[in-house]
């Protein structure tokens, strides 16, 4: 089903990318210690951290802009016959939320609302009529009937070791799989990580230029423990933007549109 994506695959794997991106960067520092030490020695502190942390806001701000427009733009070109056209109301909230809970909070409130699921004072939760909809509900209440009446993380629980509820979960998370060892999507994380790696070598030569001139470098050294914490962070959430933002808001525009 997933050649309706119509998606290349990449050539190399992000890890590869990654393994690659990082010796490379660690390569170039003594190169851009020497191209930018005639510049970081005219810039005295607070006025570098001050540029520097105002430089990155921008930039990161500048790739989200650029991740949603393009990711946008690949999801246009997928067929109009593809599946991710008609995806189910809790592949979607699986998709936003990368919770496999907030599934099952989806099967049990479409429960409780018709009456198949009741709620006792105690928060505690039963079978009330036999007015399930779909083998999803059978499951539930079938499992209901096995506790009795029983407290909602014993459900979860028990309902977790059926593997027919992970269907909904393992589907999204093939397709999102799928998606980031395209081509397309490899470029796009290929040009993240590039500007965000070189952000930090930028701010790395800055502590050794410190160092090696005997300046303090203890602000420096925050903000670059910062900046690879908010980049590893940063990417990592590309991997998923797709899932829990590009398509939710593109049944969300759909459906008030």
């Amino acid at each position: 089903m997933f050649e309706s994506l119509n998606l290349e695959k990449a050539k190399f794997k992000i890890r590869s990318f990654l393994v690659f991106g990082i010796l490379a960067s660690i390569c170039l520092t003594l190169p851009a210690y020497y191209v930018l030490k005639p510049i970081y020695v005219n810039i005295d502190n607070p006025f570098f951290i001050i540029g520097f942390n105002i430089l990155v806001i921008l930039i990161i701000i500048g790739l989200e802009i650029y991740n949603r427009s393009v990711l946008k733009n690949i999801v246009s070109n997928f067929d109009d016959t593809s599946f991710i056209y008609s995806l189910q109301p809790l592949e979607l909230v699986y998709l936003k939320t990368q919770n496999f809970s907030d599934v099952i909070n989806g099967l049990l409130n479409g429960m409780i609302a018709n009456g198949t699921i009741k709620v006792n004072k105690n928060y505690s939760i039963e079978v009330a009529k036999n007015n399930t909809t779909n083998y999803s509900q059978l499951l539930i209440a079938n499992a209901l009937k096995e506790f009795g009446t029983t407290y909602y993380p014993l459900l979860l629980k028990k309902i977790a070791s059926k593997p027919f509820f992970w269907n909904i979960p393992n589907s999204m998370d093939a397709f999102r799989k799928y998606f980031n060892k395209s081509k397309k999507f490899g470029a796009l994380f290929y040009t993240n990580f590039t500007i965000l790696a070189l952000l930090v070598l930028f701010s790395f030569t800055r502590i050794i230029t410190g160092i090696v001139k005997d300046k303090p470098t203890t602000l420096i050294l925050i903000v670059t423990i910062i900046l690879v914490v908010v980049t590893k962070l940063f990417l990592e959430r590309l991997t998923k933007q797709i899932s829990t933002h590009t398509i939710p808001e593109l049944y969300k525009k759909k459906h008030f549109t």
